[in-house]
């Protein structure tokens, strides 16, 4: 059963990302810490890892790829461990389409504040589509023998 304390962090958690989600970034990052370390990934292999210093301009430009429209709701909040995992919906409107994609995010607090946060879409190609970008071909490695070998590319056409 989950102590007082870590409750009390959920309830913390699920409180910062629903001011995020309503646009009151103030008041996320006030709720962080000096040194939050901020790993974002999208439909690539690539992630995007972010300051808290960087968190402004950052939200700033990720709202303005949908004119405003965007609007992020918390599904779920729940204690895993040390770690705090919040499942998100973002809802907004491109080219005059609804387009909407989910994110599992997870948040490790010390000292009162989100001390790191972690963050993909739940469907890789499900965030691809209501971007209107093409998603990057899936590899997973394959295990042959004792050895390990080369990715196997998926989604492309190798004729």
């Amino acid at each position: 059963m989950a102590g007082t304390d870590d409750v009390a962090e959920r309830e913390r958690v699920e409180m910062l990302f629903t001011a995020l989600g309503a646009d009151r970034l103030e008041e996320f990052v006030s709720g962080c810490s000096e040194r939050l370390l901020i790993t974002m990934r999208g439909s690539g292999a690539a992630s995007t890892i972010l300051s808290r210093a960087q968190l402004p301009e950052w939200w700033e430009g990720f709202r303005s790829l949908t004119e405003g429209s965007l609007r992020s709701d918390v599904v779920l909040t729940m204690t895993s461990g040390a770690a705090h995992v919040v499942a998100l919906r973002h809802t907004f409107v491109l080219d005059g389409r609804p387009r909407r994609y989910e994110t599992i995010n997870s948040c490790t607090f010390r000292q009162g504040s989100i001390a790191s946060w972690f963050s993909r879409p739940l469907d890789l190609h499900g965030y691809a589509e209501a971007w209107g970008i093409r998603p990057a071909p899936t590899t997973m490695t394959v295990r042959t023998g004792g050895r390990v070998g080369g990715p196997l590319v998926r989604g492309t056409d190798r004729n």
